[in-house]
């Protein structure tokens, strides 16, 4: 196996690709986890605690999934195609998800856990916290990454064209 000083480009990135799929499997089996863990508590405000965690959890599903077949396309060398544009498109688009999603049941969670206290009791909290900010902020930023590289793909295929 040649070092990273004699690999090519394309061992690195299929190295890399490897790694990241590992790292992938276990993020998502540790999410996994977590929801089961609450979905079998017994304990008072589990359902609050599901109600808080299960759609952020779904779309954190959704991206690992995303990232599992980007990192797949990457390890069979398509770097610029539509089998690696289209997981980062979807990835950015969960990413402006999540920053509606994690905010609103946050806010769900909430309103179940005093749905029961007596008026002027129950509470409506809603908050947006920095880590949404991210969300939008990398979501928009793989958008225009999608975006660039539909372009370098247009571009190689003119190329090809010209061979």
């Amino acid at each position: 196996m040649p070092t990273d000083s004699t690999a090519s480009p394309r061992e690195r990135l299929q190295r890399m690709s490897r790694w990241m799929r590992a790292l992938i499997a276990l993020g998502a089996l540790g999410l996994v986890a977590f929801i089961a863990n609450i979905v079998f508590d017994r304990n008072p405000g589990t359902h609050e605690e599901l109600l808080r965690h299960a759609p952020s959890a779904v779309v954190g599903l959704f991206v690992f999934w995303q990232a599992w077949t980007l990192f797949a396309a990457y390890g069979r060398g398509q770097v610029f195609g539509v089998a690696a544009i289209r997981p980062v498109r979807r990835i950015a688009w969960a990413l402006l998800a999540q920053a509606l999603v994690h905010p609103l049941s946050n806010t769900l969670a909430v309103l179940a856990a005093t749905w029961h206290n007596p008026p002027g009791q129950r509470q409506l909290q809603l908050g947006v916290s920095f880590e949404d900010y991210l969300c939008v902020l990398f979501g928009g930023l793989l958008i225009a990454m999608a975006w660039a590289m539909t372009e370098a793909s247009r571009i190689e295929q003119d190329n090809a064209g010209f061979v």
